[in-house]
């Protein structure tokens, strides 16, 4: 019998413990702080998108799949409510979520705490009061402006609640899911995907046996079914492989119907040039990627593009630019093409090595201008001469480079064109030369 979804267990091992959602102001001066004593823990501190204005159906997304809140209620004199009311309308959701939450107060907020044994209630303001229990609400404590460090009390406070957080059972953490090569030759395209999930959505990509998870159940297609299921989004690669070069992989097949099943976003990708899937999925977008650097520049503009309904921030990523001095624990992914590790489909047509080909256009071009420097009293050797050539050179040889180097490459040029240019250049060098002697 299939497992119940309510049986699904599942362990993410990354760097992170947790995640806590962080709710503050702009230029907060205790921000970075706050973000950099949670990094100590290695807790995470999630935030909403930074590009995009404030969405409270997002907000609640990426704060239910927080396990707590914090929030920074910065003094507002000219407010009734005294301080931010978006920072309080995210307490509000909090509390209604469930989430343990922290209270960092700037002095001249003003709060009324009314509190018994079973309830409390918290009025911020002139605003609504919110009605929780006093095991929910850590604070409020306040903190100084342009302050340096926290107080003993706020520290004292800070640590028991992210003692607090780390022993919270965690629901399923968000994921995205990847579907697509799993052997060892298709590893740096699987890493470029990792990265550029993480990087870019925050969230940990998984695939069936990445090794980085573990699934109390036994069955693979059962355990790889509820992976799908409970996924973020998912990522497909139809990338054909040596093994099969004409045709589709029927267990990639059934999972990607699998996702469309289960109402998931869905990136379809390959690395074959206009080669579209089978029928059933023939109406969906492709995208096709010719290197690994190239998949996961893709892969974070998509993200980007739906970013309202995938991606959060994670402001962890930040602490090497904002705190020189402190090495956190939690940093951002990075991708790094290996030209040895590139994987090559058995319909992908490859260019000669570049870098000899580069190498050797590059040192005839050095020579061609060399001779003609040698020969500044050229019939042709005027103004509107020299700036044609110019215009000549950099048009063929130099800007393939510069263009190439962004999808990772040494260069891009079409070296067939490279060559018969050379060609005609060095003929007619040899031709002004043989004029000029006589």
């Amino acid at each position: 019998m299939p497992v119940q979804d309510d049986r699904f267990k599942l362990e993410i091992f990354t760097a992170e413990k947790a995640d806590v959602y962080l709710a503050y102001p702009p230029e907060c001066s205790v921000l970075w702080l706050a973000v950099s004593y949670m990094d100590r823990y290695a807790i995470r501190a999630i935030t909403d998108v930074t590009d995009s204005d404030l969405d409270k159906d997002r907000v609640r997304r990426i704060m239910s799949e927080c396990l707590a809140l914090v929030v920074v209620l910065p003094s507002c004199a000219s407010d009734p409510c005294t301080t931010a009311p978006d920072i309080v309308e995210q307490l509000r959701l909090g509390v209604e979520l469930g989430l343990p939450v922290l209270i960092l107060m700037e002095d001249g907020v003003l709060t009324v705490l009314d509190k018994s044994i079973h309830s409390l209630t918290l009025r911020i303001g002139d605003s609504v009061p919110v009605s929780t229990t006093p095991e929910q609400i850590y604070g409020p404590v306040l903190y100084a402006e342009k302050t340096e460090a926290l107080e003993n009390n706020a520290l004292h406070c800070f640590d028991q609640f992210l003692k607090a957080v780390l022993k919270i059972k965690a629901q399923i953490r968000p994921y995205a899911f990847y579907i697509g090569r799993l052997e060892q030759d298709f590893s740096l395209a699987r890493e470029a995907i990792k990265v550029a999930v993480e990087a870019e959505a925050g969230i940990p990509c998984l695939w069936s046996d990445d090794g980085r998870h573990q699934i109390d159940l036994e069955s693979v297609r059962e355990s790889t079914r509820l992976l799908i299921k409970h996924a973020t989004f998912v990522i497909a690669d139809l990338t054909l492989g040596k093994e099969n070069p004409e045709h589709e992989n029927p267990s990639r097949a059934h999972e990607i119907g699998m996702a469309i099943a289960y109402g998931r976003k869905l990136l379809l990708c390959s690395q074959e040039p206009r080669r579209y899937p089978y029928f059933s999925i023939g109406d969906m977008q492709m995208t096709f990627w010719s290197i690994e650097s190239d998949l996961e520049i893709k892969i974070r503009a998509w993200i980007r593009v739906n970013r309202e309904s995938l991606a959060r921030t994670v402001l962890n990523y930040r602490l090497t630019e904002e705190c020189a001095d402190f090495a956190p624990r939690i940093k951002k992914a990075s991708f790094s093409f290996d030209k040895s590790r590139r994987y090559i489909g058995p319909n992908t047509k490859v260019l000669p090595d570049s870098g000899i080909a580069m190498l050797t256009l590059g040192a005839s071009v050095i020579l061609l201008t060399l001779t003609h420097l040698a020969n500044m009293h050229f019939v042709l050797g005027g103004q509107s001469y020299w700036m044609v050539y110019s215009a000549v050179i950099f048009t063929v040889f130099v800007w393939p480079y510069l263009n190439g180097r962004c999808y990772g490459l040494f260069g891009k040029g079409n070296f067939i064109e490279q060559f018969f240019v050379l060609v005609a250049l060095t003929l007619m060098t040899l031709g002004l030369s043989v004029t000029n002697t006589f």
